[in-house]
């Protein structure tokens, strides 16, 4: 048999670290490029207005199904919750709890801690109108590289401060894209090398892979804005896909990870490639893709505009 698992199962975990570890960063920096490129348009009570329309109430009507598991106990296991402790409490402090915590599903940790720095935006307003970047960005890039996330993303205030250095990263990368864009070779060489040795020494200085993303982040924004008419121009199907995903990765943040709890079901109960973690992995990742697709466009479907409320898309 020319193929062993366990002959490629380094390099894979070493890839599966270096493409997705702390991958939560490159959303903190596409929300911190965004805001800066909006930012003429910005005031806090329409941004506060426009957050609270197209993510919190979204994010609030998803959670209910999650939360009414625990509620009402279908599920009586946590990782990092206590739940006979919570169970002490009234319903209403369940609800604003796992709400306030994003504790209930997965993934939606991240809304309240990104919540806390939306609310930071007047702070953040101030930034870049007076062009303190030069100042405060290196302040926060070394509070990024000596702190940690939150254990189990346990405490979205600890979180938002984390990830608040790569937010400002994203906002400063959009107020001189243009200044790397003119230099683009130069720019592209020197993030790439920054990426690469990044991406050795993170593997021993955990707290690096955030500040990898960022380079990769650069390379990818550049390269796409440089070639992306050549990209459109030759792959129309692949642009319209990449442009189709785009339009509805909200929805697919919120609802995939309904999904994902299936598709750890399948994973624990099935053995699908015999003992192939990585080839069950991928093909559990497949499904879980599809049929968040799948809901979304149903969903959409049905509800038509009203869908942007309700699933964030």
């Amino acid at each position: 048999m020319l193929y062993q698992p366990s002959d490629f199962a380094p390099t894979i975990d070493y890839s599966i670290k270096i493409f997705f570890r702390e991958a939560t960063c490159l959303f903190m920096l596409i929300s911190g490029f965004l805001f800066q490129h909006l930012i003429h348009k910005y005031t806090f009570t329409k941004y506060i207005k426009s957050k609270l329309k197209n993510v919190i109430i979204p994010y609030v009507l998803i959670s209910i199904p999650a939360i009414l598991i625990y509620v009402l106990s279908f599920k009586t296991d946590h990782n990092w919750i206590d739940l006979h402790q919570l169970k002490q409490h009234s319903i209403p402090y369940q609800v604003m709890f796992f709400l306030l915590t994003g504790s209930h599903l997965g993934p939606l940790w991240f809304i309240p801690a990104v919540t806390v720095i939306y609310l930071m935006s007047p702070i953040l307003y101030f930034l870049d109108k007076r062009n303190c970047y030069f100042i405060a960005l290196p302040c926060l890039i070394i509070f990024f590289a000596i702190t940690t996330r939150p254990s189990g993303d346990s405490n979205p205030i600890l979180a938002a401060l984390h990830f608040l250095p790569i937010y400002v990263t994203g906002m400063f990368i959009s107020r001189y894209r243009d200044f790397f864009y003119l230099r683009f070779a130069i720019s592209v060489t020197i993030s790439l090398f920054i990426y690469f040795v990044l991406s050795l020494v993170s593997f021993q200085y955990d707290n690096l892979w955030g500040l990898q993303k960022v380079a990769f982040f650069i390379i990818i924004y550049l390269i796409l804005r440089r070639y992306e008419s050549l990209i459109i121009q030759r792959n129309p199907v692949l642009a319209s896909a990449v442009d189709f995903i785009g339009l509805i990765s909200f929805g697919l943040y919120f609802v995939h990870g309904y999904f994902a709890g299936i598709g750890r079901l399948i994973i624990t109960k099935i053995d699908l490639f015999h003992g192939n973690v990585y080839a069950t992995i991928f093909f559990v990742d497949v499904i879980i893709f599809s049929l968040s697709i799948g809901f979304i466009l149903i969903f959409k479907l049905i509800f038509n505009k009203k869908s942007k409320v309700l699933v964030g898309c």
